[in-house]
């Protein structure tokens, strides 16, 4: 048996950091016996992985804990890219950054 609770998108909303934090705290009442997974969709505008992703994975980490990426599904969606061409790094000092980081940890 799955429940789904989906959430107020972090990239697409027009709420405030406040109302956001707000709105994902509801979510920690509709889940008081915890979560198994976390899915979080990304669309990619350019097809790759740019500084501005890297700061709503940051969010993610900030409102769930670092230990979110051990239960978490990342779906990139908007891209015509291979999985490989997704995770290639532009050279941008945050995104080697993030790749460094998630290739250490295996996640």
């Amino acid at each position: 048996e799955y429940h789904v609770i989906d959430t107020v998108g972090l990239r697409d909303t027009h709420k405030s950091e406040a109302e956001v934090h707000e709105c994902l705290s509801e979510f920690a009442r509709l889940a008081p016996n915890g979560i198994d997974a976390v899915l979080c969709v990304v669309t990619l505008t350019g097809g790759r992985l740019k500084a501005y992703e890297v700061e709503l994975f940051g969010k993610i980490e900030c409102y769930f804990g670092k230990s979110v990426w051990e239960s978490a599904i990342v779906v990139f969606n908007n891209s015509k890219k291979t999985p490989e061409q997704i995770w290639s790094t532009d050279g941008t000092p945050s995104v080697d950054k993030l790749l460094k980081k998630w290739r250490e940890s295996g996640t």
